[in-house]
């Protein structure tokens, strides 16, 4: 059932579907459109806050001269349900394209709100635009596959945004931003995980994939990756975990498509704090094992090239179709095809640099503005924020004026497992990894 009135928005359980959270429709001023609060997987707590901030249209395109840490310029911003975009009372029951992006995962649970100016963005004949946001959440399984070596039980969960611009010529829009802020926040204990509200703190670990070491037709280098005895030989890039709060370029946009940035993916899980401080491979908590992280939230937006068809020789990965772009192609972004040229920008910071709730739309912390002072460390576990932006450029050739603009955001999602880890606490899949290995400076902008 879908819900667009009220303020208290806390839907029943679906059938069969293990999910549950609370939900709010924020309107006014500032706003905050449809806001997910307390989700949890059967017993296992997911996420404490999921929510829009903001949107922003432009005219022109505001990356053009300047690069992604510049604030763009010319940008008209709104918030969900605040002044100049309204709530509408009535949505669709169903959305085929929601399965289409989704692909080949099912939807199990959906929840979705709509908003729309009431009227044009710029007079006279500016365009309308129609906001949809959707929460998706699917099944706990091991198939499809959630990633290549097809280890991990997992649920997804899926916060997209639908942006629909109605035919303008004066002038058209060409540039589309949602910026989000997600809190997740784990149970601590898988033995006993349901507690009175979301446990903290947790830690997280950003990766970039290697697209060339799956191409080794050495049979020793194979052998080296079967047995795992270096797993940072995946990665082009890696910190594990995050040592000191982050700011990094996940896509870039480029005028063929989006094209890889720093970092492939970021992984949050919950702190597992050692005994009496006990040391294991150097550091006072047990990490997550990588490839793995069997207790985890994971979120991909690109994967290797080599992901899409399984390995011919040791170690046997069954890859997939699924972990190639929606156009298809291996390597690819995984953004909505009907826009290609996307960027992904986002932050790793305490959750408290964003201030009281009642300012996180009206004031929001943004990806430019987010490095100021040194970032703090996180390494040994805090409450953490992910903020996470997300930029459309219209491809006008395919999109022009005299046509409807739309196109779906955060199609990638997240995937969420919650498993006792098979390795021993002092494998080398669960040490600290910091890729290419230097030392990692106290910076906001970094790849080690």
């Amino acid at each position: 059932m879908n819900y667009v009135t009220g303020k208290d928005l806390t839907p029943p359980p679906a059938a069969n579907s293990p999910w549950l959270c609370d939900a709010f429709l924020n309107v006014g001023d500032p706003g905050g459109g449809y806001i997910l609060q307390n989700i949890r997987h059967g017993l296992y707590w997911f996420a404490k806050d999921v929510r829009i901030v903001r949107v922003g249209v432009a005219t022109k395109n505001p990356r053009q001269d300047s690069d992604f840490r510049t604030a763009p310029s010319g940008v008209t911003w709104l918030v969900p349900g605040g002044p100049g975009l309204n709530v509408l009372p009535a949505i669709p029951e169903s959305d085929p394209e929601v399965t289409r992006l989704l692909r080949p995962w099912s939807p199990l649970w959906v929840l979705r709100a709509r908003f729309q100016t009431p009227e044009p963005l710029w007079a006279p004949a500016g365009p309308g635009m129609t906001l949809t946001q959707t929460y998706v959440f699917t099944s706990y399984s091991a198939s499809p596959n959630h990633e290549p070596s097809a280890q991990l039980r997992a649920a997804r969960f899926y916060p997209l945004l639908t942006f629909s611009f109605t035919p303008s010529s004066d002038p058209p829009p060409v540039y589309f931003r949602a910026d989000y802020r997600v809190e997740l926040a784990f149970s601590r204990e898988l033995v006993t995980p349901m507690s009175p509200g979301p446990q903290g703190p947790i830690q997280a670990g950003v990766f970039a994939d290697d697209d060339e070491v799956f191409k080794a037709t050495s049979v020793t280098r194979l052998k080296i990756l079967a047995s795992l005895l270096k797993t940072d030989a995946l990665f082009r890039h890696a910190e594990k975990p995050v040592i000191y709060e982050l700011r990094g370029i996940g896509l870039r946009s480029g005028s063929a498509g989006s094209v890889a940035g720093d970092w492939d993916n970021v992984h949050l899980w919950p702190l597992q704090s050692r005994p009496d401080r006990e040391l294991v491979n150097g550091v006072p908590f047990s990490l997550p094992s990588v490839p793995g992280a069997f207790h985890a939230a994971h979120s991909h937006w690109r994967w290797y090239k080599e992901a899409v068809k399984p390995t011919e020789l040791p170690p046997i990965l069954p890859g997939g179709a699924q972990f190639a772009s929606l156009a298809g192609v291996a390597g690819g972004p995984m953004v909505d095809d009907r826009n290609q040229n996307q960027s992904l920008l986002f932050a790793l910071t305490e959750a408290s640099r964003w201030g009281p709730e009642d300012e996180w739309s009206r004031s929001p912390l943004t990806f430019e503005a987010v490095a100021k002072g040194l970032p703090r460390s996180i390494q040994p576990g805090a409450n953490l924020a992910l903020l996470v932006t997300i930029e459309v450029f219209r491809d006008i050739r395919r999109h022009p004026p005299s046509e409807e603009w739309s196109g779906s955001l955060f199609v990638h999602g997240f995937f969420f497992a919650h498993e006792e880890e098979p390795y021993a606490v002092d494998s080398p899949r669960r040490a600290p990894m910091v890729k290419p290995g230097r030392a990692v400076a106290q910076s906001w902008d970094r790849v080690p």
